[in-house]
């Protein structure tokens, strides 16, 4: 699958590949996709963007100076699997 096909079946909730997706869309992140579509997952309303967001932040690690404080806002998200998958990939890629 091309990058776009990727986003729009992760956002679209059309990914029947479930996380093999995810971690494909991350390699296109670090092939150089546009990292604002990682951004806007990481700022969506939908609690499944962000979390995918979160697992993909985790997969491009090498980028987390981009999304640090996208995912220090998270900590504080009033979901709770948010906030705990927020914890969790800031204290993984050493944030804290």
């Amino acid at each position: 699958m091309k990058c776009d096909d990727l986003f729009e079946a992760i956002i679209n909730l059309k990914d029947d590949r479930g996380n093999y997706n995810l971690f494909d869309l991350a390699q296109c992140f670090l092939r150089g996709y546009n990292i604002e579509k990682l951004r806007w997952l990481l700022k969506s309303d939908d609690i499944s963007n962000i979390l995918n967001g979160i697992y993909i932040s985790i997969e491009v690690a090498s980028l987390k100076g981009e999304f640090s404080s996208e995912l220090m806002e998270l900590v504080d998200h009033p979901d709770q699997e948010v906030r705990t998958q927020a914890e969790d990939a800031v204290k993984r890629l050493g944030l804290s």
